[in-house]
């Protein structure tokens, strides 16, 4: 048998629930075990040393503590409230700094599709300054098609 088996055995010994026929095979097992043999030891000291122990109790403690409990008065919502308003208002501060926190990222998001949008159009009017400076337009055709109307094409 081994030695847990044997602390197992121990326990239920002490508490009173092991069987009177498992009892000589503990006492074998403890007699070939050094280590339940000290536990075995010091668990019986122990129990010994409460039973020696026991402090008696008032008779009327127990009407003591139940009409204790009876003598309460119900807790108002208003005082648990009060006494848990840190917790409230820490949660509510919470609530609102994540509302905060998804504003602000809403408002990133709007400002960098802006700033992209503008990043397009400077980078088309570079282009065409670009074509300017250096003088890469393509000429400018003009083709009256009425005596009044003049039509003036660029081909870029």
């Amino acid at each position: 048998m081994n030695t847990e088996q044997l602390i197992k055995m121990v326990n239920e010994f002490l508490d009173g629930e092991l069987p009177k026929e498992k009892e000589n095979s503990l006492f074998a097992g403890l007699g070939n075990d050094e280590t339940a043999r000290e536990y075995f030891k010091k668990l019986n000291s122990l129990k010994f040393v409460t039973n020696e122990m026991t402090e008696t109790f008032p008779q009327k403690l127990d009407m003591k503590i139940l009409t204790g409990l009876k003598d309460k008065a119900p807790v108002s919502p208003f005082h648990l409230i009060k006494s848990r308003s840190i917790t409230y208002v820490s949660l509510l501060l919470l609530f609102m700094s994540l509302l905060t926190g998804y504003y602000l990222f809403e408002q990133t998001n709007i400002k960098k599709e802006e700033l992209l949008i503008a990043k397009a159009k400077i980078e088309q009017q570079e282009k065409l300054i670009n074509l300017v400076m250096t003088n890469q337009l393509s000429p400018v055709t003009v083709y009256p098609a009425y005596e009044n109307e003049i039509i003036i094409k660029a081909d870029l």
